[in-house]
C-alpha cells in the first residue's frame, strides 16, 4: 500500500505537466540542466495530454477549456512546489493553442485571482512570477520553458558551469524524445515521500522514474541508485526481492521485472492508462490523514 502511495506521488509532479506537449529534444536544448536542484522534471511528448485530462476529470481542478490556458497551467504546477529547489524543462516550440501563444496574448502586467497576485512580462522573454512565492516561470524566444523556483539562479548556472554533476543514466533518459523523466537526489528532501519509504526497511535516497506512452498504457521504469555504503547497497537488493514478490502478481500493472545493475536496481513495468485513472480515483476516496 505505502510502495503503491509512494510510486502515485511522485508520478503527480507529471500528471498536470503533461497538460502540455512539446516535439523532439535538439542537442542545444539538452544543454540546459542545472546542477543543485531538488527535483528535476521533464515532460516532451504530447502522449501524456490525455491522461493529464482524464486525471482533471477525477481531481477537477481545473474546468476542462482552462487547461488550455498557460496561465492556469503555471498555477496548477505551482500547487506542486514547495521549499525545495524544482527545475521543470519541457522542451520544444509549444503549438500557439498552449502556454507558449496564451501566454503572449496576455497584457503585461499584475494579475489578482483567488487572493494570488501573479505578475506577467512578454519582453525580451516571457516571465511568470508568482508574489509571494519562491518559483517562477521564464519561456525564452525559442519555445523552451524553463520552470523553477530558482529560475535566476539556475539560467546563469547553465551559462556558465560545463560539468554536469547529474549521472549518466539520467542524462541519457533526458535525451529521449518519448518520454517523461523524475531524478530525485535525495528523496528525504520531500517530507511527503520520504514518509512513505519509511516502512521499507532501507529507506529509498536517489531515484530515476521513466515513463514511455505507447499505445493505451505506459512503460515505466523505477530505478534506485547505489551509493557508496556497500552494506546499504546488499540491503538494497535484498529489498528488491521484497518489493518484487508484492509486485508480480498485482493486477494493475503487467510484465513487473527488476534488475540488479552496477549503478542500482532497476524495476519495470507496464500499467494501462485505465488503471492509472482507477488508482488515481482510489487516491481520490482514501481519508486524508493530518501531518504531526
Amino acid at each position: 500500500m505505502r510502495i503503491r502511495q509512494l510510486w502515485m506521488n511522485i508520478g503527480f509532479a507529471w500528471l498536470l505537466a503533461s497538460c502540455a506537449s512539446a516535439p523532439k529534444v535538439t542537442k542545444e536544448s539538452l544543454q540546459f540542466f542545472p546542477n543543485g536542484a531538488d527535483i528535476y522534471l521533464q515532460v516532451n511528448i504530447p502522449g501524456f495530454r490525455s491522461l493529464g485530462k482524464d486525471a482533471n476529470k477525477v481531481f477537477r481542478w481545473l474546468p476542462k477549456k482552462n487547461l488550455r490556458t498557460g496561465l492556469d497551467f503555471t498555477g496548477q504546477v505551482s500547487l506542486f512546489l514547495y521549499d525545495e529547489t524544482f527545475m521543470l524543462r519541457a522542451i520544444g516550440t509549444y503549438p500557439k493553442s498552449l502556454i507558449l501563444g496564451q501566454l503572449r496574448k496576455q497584457a503585461e502586467g499584475v494579475y489578482e485571482e483567488d487572493n494570488e497576485i501573479f505578475t506577467l512580462s512578454i519582453s525580451p522573454e516571457i516571465s511568470f512570477i508568482k508574489k509571494d512565492a519562491p518559483w517562477q516561470l521564464q519561456i525564452p524566444a525559442s519555445g523552451t520553458i524553463y520552470f523553477s523556483n530558482a529560475l535566476r539562479y539556475h539560467l546563469a548556472q547553465m551559462r556558465q558551469v560545463t560539468t554536469s554533476q547529474i549521472p549518466v543514466r539520467v542524462q541519457q533518459a533526458l535525451q529521449s524524445s518519448k518520454n517523461a523523466v523524475i531524478y530525485i537526489p535525495d528523496i528525504s528532501v520531500f517530507q511527503d515521500l520520504d514518509n512513505l519509504t519509511k516502512p521499507l526497511l532501507i529507506p529509498l535516497r536517489r531515484i530515476l522514474v521513466v515513463i514511455t506512452p505507447k499505445g493505451g498504457k505506459y512503460l515505466s521504469e523505477f530505478f534506485v541508485f547505489f551509493d557508496d555504503d556497500k552494506e546499504r547497497e546488499q540491503k538494497l537488493r535484498a529489498q528488491a526481492k521484497f518489493i518484487y514478490s508484492n509486485f508480480a502478481n498485482n493486477k494493475s500493472i503487467k510484465h513487473f521485472t527488476y534488475e540488479v545493475m552496477d549503478d542500482g536496481i532497476r524495476f519495470q513495468f507496464e500499467i494501462k492508462h485505465k488503471s492509472i485513472i482507477q488508482l488515481l480515483k482510489m487516491r481520490k476516496q482514501e481519508p486524508k490523514i493530518a501531518s504531526i
